[in-house]
């Protein structure tokens, strides 16, 4: 039997606009039907947009979330055979201010199969995501349809803290290597990683040291365009453990 094709979904979103981020999700999922795909994987808090800042702290905009989520989820026909993954900020009921989460929501099988959430919390340069979120104190990988062993789900910052590769860490933990020690052999990182001249070539080079050290595929899919003064540059890719990489999309270049 043909291994799973896994599709990086490199969308757009818009930050509080609900409903296009929901087309835009389910015009991709579409394309990888299309394509042969049976996981598709979108970006850090496609359902929201990314950075929604004090949007958070609206009971509204989170009602909204909710809602938007548990539509996607439900069963239909564009989604039948499918797996999602896609992230958003997660109220979670009874956890201490500000009670939410990071998060990357497992759809398939009409209904939410699992959640991951994301345990690093970047507060420098232009981020302070402590302000608006809880970290994790656990990573989690899922069972996904087609998939003989689990696969890891991070969120952005997570997948940055590869110990073999930096030289000072910014923090004590390694979630991918929690993740790889505790059975995934696939990692899936949805990012909304702001470009920086350098970044690019830093992220290739990051994620092939790590996909390398760990001994685990990594998929990695990173939104593109711009919200507020942020802009992203996109460079989804695929990375193998060992050698041998996966061509780029429409480049001659090769990911490994």
């Amino acid at each position: 039997m043909a291994p799973p094709r896994i599709a990086l979904a490199q969308i757009d979103p818009t930050v509080g606009d609900f409903d296009g981020n929901a087309a835009l999700i389910r015009r991709a999922a579409g394309l990888a039907r299309a394509a042969g795909a049976s996981l598709v994987i979108f970006p850090e808090l496609a359902l929201s947009g990314y950075p929604p800042r004090d949007l958070l702290d609206l009971p509204e905009f989170l009602d909204r979330t909710g809602a938007t989520l548990a539509a996607l989820a439900a069963p239909a026909d564009w989604s039948r055979g499918l797996s999602l993954l896609v992230g958003f900020p997660e109220r979670v009921e009874g956890a201490p201010p500000p009670g939410l989460m990071n998060s990357v929501a497992l759809l398939s099988g009409g209904r939410v199969a699992a959640v991951g959430r994301k345990s690093l919390l970047p507060t420098y340069d232009v981020f302070d995501e402590t302000r608006y979120f809880l970290p994790a104190g656990a990573p989690t990988a899922a069972a996904v349809p087609g998939f003989d062993e689990p696969v890891g789900l991070s969120v952005c910052e997570d997948v940055w803290n590869d110990k073999r590769f930096w030289q000072r860490p910014r923090y004590g933990r390694d979630p991918i290597a929690e993740l790889v020690t505790g059975g995934a052999r696939l990692v899936a990182n949805v990012s909304a990683s702001p470009y920086a001249l350098g970044k690019p070539a830093l992220r290739e080079l990051m994620l092939s040291s790590s996909a390398s050290g760990h001994g685990v595929a990594i998929a990695y899919v990173n939104q593109v365009g711009g919200n507020d003064a942020l802009i992203f540059d996109g460079g989804s890719l695929l990375v193998r453990p060992t050698a041998g990489c996966w061509p780029a999309p429409r480049s001659s270049r090769r990911w490994c």
